[in-house]
């Protein structure tokens, strides 16, 4: 087995003198911030500090759509029998086998949810199209006052009874039409795959300042939840290339715990309301040890390994960091027409992507797949792909 000074060379780090949580400064922030690094097992880490050695492009499905659900998305995620979806103004199921590509929004009509996020309700899931699918395809409006659902996350909670059970958490702004006064929140569902999802009203104020609710993401492994500011270089000069962002970029992620009648964290009994509790700011780095340079994050997931996947919309793509030594391990450029210029007008935004290896959905393949909207700002239209890429080495998947 690879040994951890081996693991650690292998990421440019040649000695840890202060210990391994040493590595990373969050860790040793505070108690709090301590609790987090998850791991109890050197084994464990070990595996974590590998990464795979590289990633290739596996093609788009859907490609240049443009139905009426696919405009606005805003994120994406999945249980092993339906796809979640955010738009703007509203959170969408479909199941995993319909083939995306061409998917009528009429399919949405007739399964419109009259009963909006945050009162309260109970939707079913369940097919009642005779030989239809396991799951249904369902849509739920956006709550009052609210109207940016963000890209979402998913905490999986196995079986507790009555099927795999799952808690979907998506971060919520006011957005346009929506109330100004109201702060960005995280708004959870719970969800029985294949059968229901219940909405208990369950939701918390993010603490942080700046343009936070853009995006959130579950650590599986210390049951932390992680987002930012959307760092979109509010105070860069007019005249600023992209190339000059960095003078303007942020460096950190945001940590909280996170209580739910579900999910018992930090001591909180059972029935309580959602709390979100702030542990402290994550700085990263670069693999070199500097700051990183954080842009437009408009989503991001974590793996089994603690491994970050951001979603960087300044025409970067996907960048990979590790969350035990918090530095950069991989990017995988995104092939897509992004913004020129800060005061430009937007063309194509990647806004979300998740982890799924081998998904039986028709069209896709690979582990990673991103979701990319042609917003029509320049007058061109409002299109829609899934961008979808895989591991170059079939045996670097567990190392994702």
């Amino acid at each position: 087995m690879l040994s951890l000074r081996s693991a650690l060379n292998d990421q440019g780090i040649s000695a840890c003198p202060n210990g391994l949580l040493g590595l990373n400064p969050f860790y040793k922030s505070s108690p709090d911030a301590r609790k987090c690094f998850g791991f109890t097992r050197l084994s464990q880490i070990i595996k974590a500090l590998r990464w795979p050695k590289s990633f290739v492009a596996l093609g788009d499905h859907p490609a240049d759509d443009n139905q009426g659900w696919q405009n606005g998305p805003q994120g994406l995620a999945h249980d092993a029998v339906t796809w979640f979806f955010t738009r703007e103004d509203a959170f969408l199921t479909i199941p995993i086998t319909t083939d995306l590509q061409g998917l009528s929004s009429n399919h949405f009509d007739k399964r419109r949810s009259p009963i909006p996020l945050g009162n309260g309700a109970t939707y079913s899931l369940a097919s009642t199209e005779p030989g239809g699918a396991d799951t249904d395809i369902i849509q739920i409006d956006h709550m009052a006052g609210f109207n940016h659902l963000g890209a979402l996350t998913i905490q999986s909670l196995g079986d507790q009874g009555l099927g795999d059970e799952s808690i979907i958490y998506i971060p919520v702004q006011a957005g346009d039409g929506g109330n100004p006064n109201n702060k960005p929140i995280i708004y959870a569902l719970q969800s029985i795959a294949g059968q229901s999802i219940t909405d208990h009203n369950w939701s918390a104020k993010i603490s942080q300042p700046g343009d936070q609710g853009a995006w959130c993401a579950y650590d599986p492994v210390a049951k932390r939840l992680y987002t930012s500011d959307f760092y979109g270089a509010p105070g860069a000069p007019k005249d600023a290339t992209i190339a000059e962002w960095g003078l303007f970029a942020g460096t950190s992620v945001d940590v909280y715990s996170v209580g739910t009648p579900f999910v018992r964290d930090e001591g909180n009994p059972a029935g309580q309301q959602m709390v979100l509790t702030f542990r402290g700011s994550m700085q990263l780095f670069e693999a070199d040890g500097t700051p990183a340079l954080l842009l437009r994050i408009q989503g991001g997931f974590i793996t089994d390994n603690r491994h970050l996947y951001l979603v960087q919309d300044d025409g970067t793509g996907i960048v990979g960091f590790d969350l035990i030594t918090a530095r950069k391990q991989r990017t995988i450029p995104v092939d897509y027409k992004h913004i020129q210029g800060i005061w430009d007008k937007t063309y194509q935004e990647i806004e979300a992507a998740c982890l799924f290896s081998n998904p039986p959905a028709p069209g896709m393949s690979g582990d990673i797949h991103v979701l990319l909207w042609e917003n029509g700002a320049i007058g061109i239209g409002e299109d829609f792909w899934i961008k979808h890429y895989g591991v170059s080495d079939p045996n670097d998947r567990p190392f994702i």
